[in-house]
């Protein structure tokens, strides 16, 4: 009984299916010549409002870069008011890896060469 109602579910299943593929390929040819009729319409639109843009996307282009700019300046000033606190920690440790070097030198300087 198992097996017979699993032939009768894959044969529905099956059904469905040679009835969707036709219907999914008259959807897919369908919206493949709807979009490339639409990119043909719009074309003339697209030129036009490149045409116009060009002026105005100059203007836009120099007003990034001088707040990218600005930005950049104000992100380093940040960067080096943030970092002066950690100023004496930072001699801290360049002073005692300063010393251990220098300890360290003389430790290989004094050992007997065999």
């Amino acid at each position: 009984m198992l097996i017979l109602s699993l032939m009768v579910m894959g044969a529905i299943i099956g059904l469905m299916c040679l009835v969707a593929i036709p219907i999914l390929l008259v959807g897919v040819i369908l919206g493949a010549v709807l979009y490339v009729v639409v990119h043909i319409i719009m074309i003339p639109f697209r030129l036009f409002g490149w045409a116009l843009a060009i002026g105005a996307g100059a203007v836009a282009l120099v007003i990034r870069l001088l707040i990218l700019v600005a930005l950049g300046f104000i992100g380093m000033a940040l960067l080096l008011a943030l970092a002066v606190p950690l100023l004496p920690l930072v001699l801290i440790g360049i002073g005692i890896w300063l010393a251990v070097r220098a300890r360290r030198r003389q430790i290989e300087s004094r050992a007997p060469v065999s």
